[in-house]
């Protein structure tokens, strides 16, 4: 089905007549995963929005034909007119400020798509990745904040370094999404050869009030721990001696433990 819709998709954008790709959006907007309005799927992301927002982007629309599909009611097409927009971006076709409204999207899953988009088709010019993360991580929204800390992993591997002032300016509460995506970006980081900047930054933010356990327990359950095994064993030793027995440090120690076993 979605194979189908792609090839409608491409065959409208190939014809430049508005009203075929008019067509082709409202057979889209009909299919059922997106007409429900449920969750998106990340195999529907995966297999169909992300592809045909790269044929959007690079198809020679107005920007603002892009625009307006992120203002649609329905949350998968809003999902893709971002994967079209983040594409456009990461390729200097468009300011950031056309980011903004999929960045502050209602719907986590578009603004994760986005946040995965930018990574992607941005690691080839970590430079834009890092221009959205001063912009949005200092602001006031939790909505863009989340897609900054989604979007910077594709920052790590040339930029990995540049991260780390950014991150450290951030709020100590953090929403739950914006929390998983910077455990993932710090993972990110660690695996990537800036294991030290991390620990320190786990360190800062557990000793802030409240403290982010979970966050550290989190991180320090990667493989890469296993690598700095005793620097890490000393950092979750201490703590437990600061905040007591926590589940979130409990599951560390097991996961430091397992994989220091199987790196042996």
């Amino acid at each position: 089905m979605w194979q189908d819709l792609l090839l409608d998709l491409r065959a409208a954008l190939r014809l430049r007549h508005p009203d075929s790709l008019t067509r082709a959006l409202e057979a889209i907007a009909r299919q059922p995963d997106i007409a429900a309005n449920r969750r998106l799927s990340a195999r529907l992301q995966s297999d169909f929005l992300r592809p045909a927002g790269r044929m959007l982007a690079d198809a020679d629309l107005p920007p603002e034909r892009l625009r307006t599909l992120c203002a649609a009611p329905l949350a998968g097409m809003r999902a893709l007119g971002a994967a079209a927009l983040a594409y456009r971006y990461a390729q200097g076709r468009l300011p950031l400020e056309a980011l903004s409204t999929p960045g502050g999207d209602p719907r986590p899953e578009v603004r994760r798509l986005l946040g995965r988009t930018l990574a992607e088709a941005g690691a080839a010019s970590p430079e834009r990745l890092l221009t959205l993360g001063r912009a949005w991580l200092r602001g006031d929204s939790p909505r863009l904040r989340h897609t900054a800390l989604t979007a910077l992993r594709g920052a790590v591997p040339a930029r990995g370094q540049a991260l780390i002032p950014l991150l450290e300016t951030l709020p100590q509460r953090l929403d739950i999404e914006s929390s998983e995506a910077l455990a993932a970006l710090l993972s990110a980081l660690a695996q990537h050869g800036h294991p030290e900047a991390v620990l320190r930054l786990l360190e800062t933010r557990t000793a802030a009030e409240p403290p982010d356990l979970w966050l550290a327990g989190r991180v320090l359950s990667g493989r890469w721990a296993a690598a700095h095994a005793g620097r890490v064993s000393t950092l979750l030793e201490a703590l437990e001696t600061q905040h007591g027995i926590s589940r979130h440090i409990s599951n560390a120690r097991r996961a430091l433990r397992r994989h220091t076993r199987e790196q042996h």
